[in-house]
């Protein structure tokens, strides 16, 4: 994502500084000849060192202080950055005019075999245009705008990223839950255990069993993605998958629903659980031979909402580190967490009274 100080400190943007002040002293100088001409009178030359050159070159030599000070200032709350800009700004227009009067002298020197003025005119001169120092001020106030402009158009563009880069990580968490439930032996099982079934004369589950598998597949295909669904919504689409697999385990799996009546509504990124559930059978449940469960629980705490997913199975390696698990479950829900929540989340994984926990703090909203 673009950073709003980078912006600033590109080259780009200080080549663009340099030429929106050249361009002024341009028009400044064409105004001023065009005026001569429509009045017939002879057009001074020399004086367009002190006004456009030295007027402009002061001011982009100082425009590099406005943008340094509008870095430091620009998360303050707003009155207090009005009010810093505001004096920041009247005291720009008279080190502008001081400094413009320095340069014109310098160039003079430099490029003229004579100076204009002497030293007494141009103190005389400067103390008769005294208020000129607001054109300078107003200067300031038009170079701040054009920097807040630049600003929020730079926000805009990373929010812009920021949604299209959670987009893509919804989209790939959809298939690879989708491939997940299409990988071979995932189908396989399912199919067998149908076709077992069948051959009991188990017609009434093979049914349910066929009809659930549909349902599932279906529901991943129609998932839409948008980034946030109701935990009511996510925990039927568990329910789905939880129904073939209790029907391929049949009596060695317990399930375990503990979910509190006002979380229902509470709003949770849309494909939460799904993984985190696949993964409690694939690294859990599918590799014990003795009685597995399975628990889910959602429960309300201190304005925050309490997900966990617990499995029985074998216990975590000694070396096992969330941040160094490759496993698509935890990656993907971490990664999509920390984008959604900003660091108001916690993703916790322990091991637990013979099995393997997964708790899942969120900030509670309603959808």
């Amino acid at each position: 994502m673009i950073e709003t100080r980078r912006v600033f400190q590109n080259k780009h943007i200080l080549n663009l500084n340099f030429g929106f002040w050249l361009l002024l002293c341009f028009w400044d100088f064409l105004n001023e000849y065009l005026k001569t001409s429509y009045a017939e009178d002879s057009f001074y030359w020399e004086g367009l060192i002190y006004h456009p050159v030295s007027f402009y070159l002061s001011l982009w030599v100082l425009s590099h202080l406005i943008l340094s000070l509008y870095l430091v200032t620009r998360e303050l709350h707003r009155n207090l950055f009005i009010l810093i800009h505001f004096g920041a700004g009247l005291l720009f227009g008279v080190i502008n005019k001081i400094q413009a009067g320095v340069f014109g002298i310098l160039l003079e020197r430099l490029f003229l075999s004579h100076e204009t003025f002497s030293f007494n005119e141009l103190l005389i001169h400067w103390k008769n245009t005294y208020f000129n120092f607001l054109s300078g001020t107003g200067f300031y106030w038009v170079f701040l705008l054009i920097l807040i402009a630049l600003d929020y158009f730079a926000r805009y563009h990373n929010q812009q990223n920021w949604s299209f880069e959670l987009e893509s990580k919804l989209i790939n968490s959809q298939l690879n839950t989708l491939r997940m439930q299409m990988k071979p032996h995932f189908l396989f099982n399912a199919l067998n255990t149908i076709s077992m079934m069948i051959r009991r004369n188990e017609n009434k589950q093979a049914v349910t069993m066929v009809s659930a598998l549909s349902d599932l597949l279906r529901n991943s295909l129609a998932k839409d993605t948008k980034q946030y669904v109701s935990l009511a919504e996510e925990l039927d689409l568990v329910k789905k998958y939880l129904e073939i697999e209790s029907i391929r385990f049949q009596d060695r799996l317990k399930l375990d629903f503990n979910i509190e009546e006002d979380t229902l509504d509470c709003k949770v990124p849309n494909l939460l659980l799904q993984p985190i559930v696949e993964n409690a059978f694939k690294h859990g449940v599918a590799k014990s031979l003795d009685s597995a469960v399975l628990k889910i629980s959602a429960t309300r705490q201190n304005g925050n909402v309490s997900l966990k997913v617990f499995n029985s199975g074998p216990s975590l390696p000694p070396d096992w580190n969330i941040s160094a698990s490759k496993g698509i479950g935890i990656t993907n829900t971490t990664n999509r967490l920390r984008q959604l929540y900003a660091g108001k989340f916690k993703f916790m994984v322990s091991e637990n009274g013979g099995g393997f926990l997964v708790n899942i703090i969120l900030p509670y909203k309603k959808i």
